[in-house]
């Protein structure tokens, strides 16, 4: 199965890695994104997603090198 777009790749998932800067994958809308995914969790290693964005639609939301808050 060939993943086409960020839709695809995130379906049914049970965490998201998210290791770019790339616009396009930074301004991701958590509720859209929310609705496909199994668990709401997520890891930023980049330090680039909205904290409070992502946690207002019920997202777990850890940064590499940041303590949780």
């Amino acid at each position: 199965h060939t993943v086409l777009n960020i839709e695809d790749a995130v379906e049914n998932a049970d965490l998201i890695l998210h290791l770019t800067e790339w616009r396009v994958y930074r301004d991701l809308d958590p509720e859209i994104i929310g609705k496909l995914v199994r668990q709401k969790i997520i890891i930023d290693g980049r330090n680039v997603l909205n904290e409070d964005l992502w946690k207002k639609s019920g997202w777990r939301i850890n940064f590499l090198g940041k303590p949780s808050s």
